[in-house]
């Protein structure tokens, strides 16, 4: 397939003449999508204009300015491949009226209309020692209790009972 020549266009004096369209079929095929796909990713999550590095003489400094573009472009990847994750808003409690509150909620009303699987998942925190704050790491795994009165906890949530041999 030959480039898409613009007559109208006028010539350079070495007689090139502009093209409209480049030649992509030398591409990979699923690069035209990944090329797509980061497009759409600097669009809704990118910073800016790209730094010129070409530009810069340093070359300490342009090392670290193409590692800083790196770094820019992989976050915006990663934001745009974080999106699946948003897709279902589930696991909130939605109340049916206006007057219902989510809060007077119990754990036993919870248990019965979830799945079998996930309710035999449930465990009883009895933290008597006053009040408390949870606060979970970035994976959500660990879970960290602090009381007001001085005691603190980590735990792996997500071990069940069974799994521990005392």
């Amino acid at each position: 397939m030959a480039e898409t020549v613009d007559e109208s266009a006028t010539t350079h004096f070495n007689g090139a003449v502009p093209i409209k369209r480049a030649r992509t079929e030398l591409m990979a095929p699923d690069s035209d999508g990944q090329l797509r796909r980061r497009k759409e990713a600097e669009k809704a999550y990118g910073r800016g204009r790209r730094i010129p590095v070409k530009s810069v003489k340093d070359k300490k400094l342009r090392g670290n300015l193409k590692a800083l573009e790196s770094k820019y472009k992989d976050a915006t990847m990663r934001a745009k491949d974080a999106e699946i994750l948003l897709e279902n808003t589930g696991g909130f409690l939605e109340p049916e009226t206006e007057l219902e509150r989510t809060y007077k909620t119990s754990q036993d009303e919870i248990k019965k209309s979830v799945p079998i699987a996930t309710a035999k998942l449930g465990f009883d925190l009895k933290l008597e020692a006053g009040p408390y704050v949870a606060e979970y790491t970035r994976n959500g795994r660990e879970l960290l209790l602090a009381g007001r009165k001085g005691h603190v906890a980590t735990m792996d949530w997500r071990v069940r009972l069974s799994d521990i041999s005392l």
